[in-house]
């Protein structure tokens, strides 16, 4: 169970005390009748408490089939079905990727009136080394476009920048970026049908549609 949802039992446990509490004053005159319909409080509380993970497990399957009837594709497919507490799962929060590019995906939250969000994505990289950029490439083109049809042509290197040109199903571009372990900054990330130029620290790098090989000035 996540703090978020102890808070709720923490005050309905205080808020049970001072019924509680109530009672007794009230019935103080009859310990008998106020005992009993104080274990029987109590009793309704634990048992709530004890009932409550297995409420989860049902709500997150009830929206789980939700989100699967709204994005029926054959590509898509929804990690965490099951709902499992211990792993830090989350009540109708659902990871989901593109079988074709499972290295990116969405976080799709259902809500109890079945409202569907994705305002979050995530990738499965970590901080890349230097000669491990290309996947930051595909993540610059996926949070694009959200489809991983990108292919690198060529690579350059001249100290801390590093170019990749690249090609799409329609398109060729170039990858920019300034690489120190402290670090990396995106330069510049261009495409087109026609190819794509990029300037920056007094040079120049273009690839066009007719060439594998970046052009470096």
């Amino acid at each position: 169970m996540q703090p978020s949802e102890l808070i709720p039992f923490l005050m309905v446990g205080m808020l049970l005390l001072f019924i509680i509490a109530i009672v007794w004053l009230t019935l103080r005159q009859r310990p008998k009748l106020a005992t009993t319909i104080s274990a029987i409080l109590v009793v309704l509380y634990i048992t709530a408490y004890a009932l409550f993970p297995t409420y989860q497990k049902y709500e997150h399957e009830r929206r789980y089939v939700t989100l699967v009837e709204a994005i029926s594709s054959p590509h898509l497919v929804i990690e965490r079905a099951t709902f499992d507490p211990k792993t830090g799962d989350r009540v109708g929060v659902f990871s989901v990727y593109d079988e074709r590019i499972p290295q990116f995906g969405w976080m799709y939250k259902v809500s109890r009136n079945n409202d569907i969000t994705n305002d979050e994505t995530w990738s499965r990289y970590d901080y890349p080394a230097k000669d491990e950029l290309w996947q930051e490439v595909e993540w610059l083109y996926w949070q694009e476009t959200e489809t991983g049809a990108i292919t690198e042509l060529d690579r350059s290197e001249d100290g801390p920048l590093v170019a990749y040109a690249f090609e799409t199903e329609t398109e060729r571009g170039i990858a920019l970026f300034h690489y120190e372990k402290e670090g990396m900054t995106t330069l510049a990330f261009e495409h087109s049908p026609e190819g794509a130029t990029v300037t920056s620290h007094n040079k120049t790098w273009t690839i066009t549609r007719y060439d594998d090989t970046l052009h470096i000035q």
